[in-house]
């Protein structure tokens, strides 16, 4: 047998069957919980905005001030945009 597909024996003619893979023993909870320690969501990266020191995503617009750099305002004010 050892997971190699078996031909049984029915009226109609031989059907294949597929034996599935088994554990042999029970996995432990701590061998079980030792695989599951790299499954854990890596920490999101902040960085200072240098325009006016929030925390924000890097390569990104910062949501405080609107600036993506020091010197490229993207996101225009509300103020000025009235103006």
């Amino acid at each position: 047998m050892g997971g190699l597909p078996s031909f049984a024996p029915m009226r109609g003619g031989p059907v294949l069957e597929i034996v599935m893979a088994v554990p042999k023993k029970k996995v432990s909870k701590s061998r079980r919980n030792m695989r599951r320690a790299h499954h854990a969501l890596p920490s999101m990266a902040y960085v200072e905005c240098k325009n006016c020191g929030e925390l924000k995503r890097p390569h990104s617009v910062c949501s405080h001030c609107g600036y993506y750099r020091e010197d490229m305002p993207v996101l225009a004010d509300s103020a000025s945009a009235e103006k």
